[in-house]
This record gives C-alpha cells, sequence and structure tokens, in this order.
C-alpha cells in the first residue's frame, strides 16, 4: 500500500505524489524492510533483512546453528518472499570463513562443532576451492590468522597439523576431516 492520508493537522493532508516529489519512499512496508531491524534470528535478536539469512537455504541449521542470523520462523521461508524481502539465500566462501573462525572461538562446543567443521570442509570442495587459485589464496590468507580443528577436537594452526593417510604412518596433531 501506498503511504497518502492525513498528518493529523486542520487542513493538511500528505499526497504520494508529495512524497514522490521529495523523493520520499511511499511504500512504506518496503521502507521498514530495508531499514528497520525487525525479523527475528536464531541469534535472538532482530536484523534488518539484508543482513538475515534465508532458513531455507540447504542445511543451514546443520552448518551455522546459532553462530549466523538465520531467520527464527516455524516455516520455511518461500523463493518469493526471499526475493521480496532481500533476505540472504545462500552462504559465501568468507561465510564458512567466518564459522570455521566462529567454531575455534568457542571451545566449550568444540565436539558439537565437529560434524558442522566435517560439513563446512565438503561444502569449500563443492564451491570449487580445490580448482580455483583465487579461492585457494583466499583460504590461505585467512588460514595464517585462524585456527582449524584437529582429531582432538583442539583447534590449532594449520602449520602445526598434519595430514598422512598413508598405511603403517602416524603423526602428531592430525587435522580433523
Amino acid at each position: 500500500k501506498e503511504v497518502d492520508g492525513k498528518t493529523g493537522s486542520f487542513s493538511r493532508t500528505v499526497y504520494q505524489s508529495m512524497l514522490t516529489d521529495l523523493g520520499c519512499n511511499t511504500n512504506h512496508f518496503r521502507w521498514v524492510i530495508e531499514n528497520c531491524s525487525i525479523l527475528p534470528t536464531v541469534k535472538q535478536d532482530c536484523r534488518k533483512a539484508i543482513d538475515t539469512y534465508s532458513n531455507s537455504i540447504p542445511q543451514i541449521k546443520e552448518i551455522a546453528g546459532n553462530y549466523l542470523p538465520v531467520i527464527d520462523v516455524e516455516e520455511e521461508i518461500s523463493e518469493s518472499w526471499q526475493a521480496y524481502l532481500g533476505l540472504k539465500n545462500y552462504l559465501t566462501l568468507e561465510d564458512y570463513l567466518f564459522l570455521l573462525t566462529e567454531f575455534a572461538m568457542d571451545a566449550d562446543n568444540a565436539a558439537d562443532n565437529r560434524n558442522r567443521v566435517s560439513c563446512i570442509y565438503q561444502k569449500l570442495v563443492e564451491f570449487g576451492c580445490l580448482d580455483s587459485e583465487r579461492l585457494r589464496n583466499q583460504i590461505t590468507d585467512w588460514a595464517a590468522h585462524n585456527k582449524i580443528c584437529s582429531e582432538n577436537n583442539i583447534f590449532m594452526a594449520p602449520s602445526e597439523l598434519s595430514h598422512i593417510t598413508l598405511e603403517g604412518f602416524s603423526s602428531k596433531n592430525r587435522v580433523y576431516i
């Protein structure tokens, strides 16, 4: 619905054309969606739509848990509502790396996050990170300042971990995969 109506003052009316001439948004609902933190998220707060992830992203609950601001409603958001609201409807490499960073800082839930770490590693492969030099460099830059999960649920610098898969060999501080 477009904005149009009385201002509350005697003989003063606001018409849609007046707002349009002033460059104002005449769709109040659209303005609220774009400018107000009104969408509830799993982080127990409200966010703007542009800062909120759709709950219909495949595996979003399994991967992100409560670490990303995913819209907190019972039903999955339809594609048309996702588009209208402007929700984030996919995870980027930056999102996956952010999650890995969050998991490393949340030592109390390291065991619970093991499956999430595995899912993210799989998503990184599916994302094409092994085939893209640009993506590999982005991960390498991230790894220089972050930690990843070892087999014993301790987050360590990648340079301190090893990954040996040959039969008969063992290594200290093996990376969790």
